[in-house]
């Protein structure tokens, strides 16, 4: 098993998707819409912060 593992995109998707070249990304299969997502690792730090940011807002939630 390699220590670093590699998925080639295509520019085009690459560029669609947002994602420059040696970025790392989180890739997630929508079986129900026969589609894959690609996150940039950028934008799942964001959606976390985010995501962790509704918590506090909400009564009663975890600190």
């Amino acid at each position: 098993m390699p220590t670093k593992l590699n998925l080639v995109l295509p520019t085009k998707v690459r560029s669609r998707c947002r994602v420059r070249a040696g970025d790392q990304v989180f890739l997630a299969a929508l079986l129900e819409h026969k589609l894959l997502v690609i996150y940039p690792q950028r934008r799942l730090y964001d959606m976390v912060l985010a995501y962790h940011a509704t918590l506090h807002a909400e009564p009663g939630s975890l600190p």
